[in-house]
């Protein structure tokens, strides 16, 4: 499994927002890992005179390809499921592009830009995510 904690904006007016995730599952080879997430993040837009302090929950599949099976691995991922907001859900769909680090006994270290929908920021999310792999 692994947790990753992650900071970014919204593209259009640099909104910020926190993710908290963890997800769990198979590494089915050296180039192949798919399993499930569950995310917890906080959203503030500042327009004008108006703020604002959202939280949302996501939840879904993550697929990942490690493009070497070295020390160090760059890798591409997916993660498609629904992000449950203010009691308005959605089909939430991202991509990101990475590296891991492998330490010893199967720990590795990931760094990763996550780019997300337009849901919640006009023109979409970006996040910059630091993880721990166990």
């Amino acid at each position: 499994g692994m947790v990753e904690i992650g900071n970014g904006f919204g593209w259009a007016d640099m909104q910020y927002l926190f993710k908290f995730s963890t997800t769990h599952g198979y590494q089915f080879n050296p180039y192949f890992y798919l399993g499930g997430f569950v995310s917890f993040g906080t959203i503030e837009c500042y327009d004008y005179y108006y703020y604002y302090l959202g939280f949302n929950f996501r939840w879904g599949v993550d697929a990942r390809t490690y493009l070497s099976k070295g020390r160090f691995a760059p890798f591409l991922g997916l993660q498609f499921g629904m992000d449950t907001y203010d009691d308005d859900p959605f089909v939430y769909f991202s991509g990101q592009v990475g590296f891991r680090v492998a330490l010893k006994n199967k720990l590795a270290l990931n760094f990763a830009v996550q780019i997300g929908p337009e849901d919640y920021f006009d023109y979409g999310e970006a996040i910059f995510k630091l993880g721990f792999e166990f």
